[in-house]
Formats: C-alpha cells, structure tokens, sequence
C-alpha cells in the first residue's frame, strides 16, 4: 500500500537493502578497494563501525560479487560462547561433522581448508561477524587457522567485523599475534548527507516531492544518524506521509 501510495517499483529502505541501492559514498568505495586488496593477497583483515553503520551490509555485499567458483565463503554471525563452539560453527560451515575432541577438531578444519585450495582450487574467506563478542580463547584461536606450512602459504583469508570494541580488545598484548596479520582494516562511519536516502528514493521510483516533500524532509532531519536508523526512520516517514492525519513530520 505504501509502495503504491509514493508510486515507488520496491521498497527504498529496509534494514536489508538491495546492493544495487547501496550509494557509492567514499567510504563504500574505500571498503570495497580494501576489501578487494584483502582477497587478492589474502591474510587477516579487520572492518569496524558503531552499530548500524553498515559493516555487515559492506561485508555481504562484497562477498556476494565474488565468484562462487574461486571463493567459498564461511559466515558466522557471532555470539558468546566458548573457543570450541567457534572451531564447531566453522567445521559445519565447511560440511565437516565436527569432531569430539578441540585438537582433531582444528586438524579436520586445516585439511578441509588445504583440500578447498589444491583440490577444488577455491579460496575460503572466513568472516566472523559481531567478533566483538568473541571471548579472548577463541581470538588467540584464529592466528593458529591462519597458520599452513610454516606460514609460507595462506590458504584461508580472515575478515572480522565488529563495533569499536573488537579494536581496543585486539590492541591487549595477549593479541598481538593475530593484530600483526591483519594487514587491511577501515573504520566505517556513520552517513552525514543525505545522499543515500536520495538516491535510494529514486531507485525505488521516487514521486514528485514524496508527498509535498514530508518524508524526505524527515529523512534529511536524521540524515547524521547511521545507515540503519535512517532507514527505520525513514520507512516511518513514509508512514506519516501515507496517513496525513495522523501526527506529521
């Protein structure tokens, strides 16, 4: 009714959006040069923002370009737990059953990883998402699955992506061999123009001022709040303006 009502073709905002809708700001385009440094090169990468700012949505959208025949991507959205749930989450995500014991464990997910990159000449990319939230065992864990052959080769790329926590957490001492691999890391801020939404708009099939220019002038009122709150401010912008009776922006 409200995509009816603008006369928009989709939905502009949503805290899922279209990659095609994403705005090409500076920082969009800093992320992906990076990102794409990363994947060439390979080794540990590190992208952090306060909450909503769109790390998740940059990390998705990037992985989801990359060619599923020469890239296998190993998502895990992270949340508290032990050292051993991490190995488990990334042994299902290679379409290992688990094993028992946490030293097996580790082997069976070093020689699927081999395996991917001699045998289906695929590149795993692992990105743990909130790693805010890992525990210091699990980190002190990662270097260790970076680790083949003497270091002499990388067989598995490793993007973590957190709110600013995961930065001052990796700068303990305890963590100085996994922050001395991470070679690409950018800090993701918050919009402040409101081009995004603009943009946004008119991919969605924008109608002449958006009813007498009510929702955008709210969407601009919150233009300096990150990407996801403009969204949820904005979709109930829309809502105002549908039902003119009600409470206006």
């Amino acid at each position: 009714m409200m995509e009816a009502f603008f006369g928009f073709k989709k939905t502009p905002f949503s805290n899922n959006p279209d990659a095609k809708q994403l705005f090409a700001s500076q920082a969009w385009t800093q992320v992906k040069a990076r990102l794409q440094f990363l994947v060439e090169h390979h080794g540990a990468g590190l992208l952090t923002g306060e909450v909503g700012s769109g790390k998740s949505t940059a990390a998705r959208s990037f992985s989801a370009a990359l060619n599923p025949n020469l890239y296998k991507i190993l998502y895990l959205h992270w949340t508290p737990g032990s050292t051993l749930d991490l190995l488990r989450q990334l042994a299902l995500e290679l379409d290992l059953e688990p094993a028992h014991y946490r030293g097996d464990l580790v082997r069976q997910i070093s020689q699927a990883i081999v395996r991917l990159n001699q045998s289906k000449k695929q590149h795993p990319i692992l990105i743990c998402d909130e790693a805010q939230l890992l525990c210091h065992s699990a980190l002190e864990q990662l270097p260790l699955l970076l680790n083949f052959d003497m270091d002499s080769s990388r067989y598995l790329t490793l993007l973590l992506v957190g709110q600013p926590l995961l930065r001052r957490t990796l700068s303990l001492q305890m963590h100085e061999p996994l922050r001395q691999r991470i070679a690409v890391q950018y800090h993701l801020e918050g919009l402040t123009p409101s081009f995004e939404c603009e943009y946004r708009v008119r991919n969605g099939g924008w109608r002449w001022l958006l009813a007498k220019g009510r929702c955008l002038r709210a969407t601009i009122r919150k233009a300096r709040l990150p990407p996801r709150f403009s969204d949820n401010s904005s979709a109930a912008s829309q809502a105002d303006a549908d039902h003119p009776g009600d409470s206006g922006a």
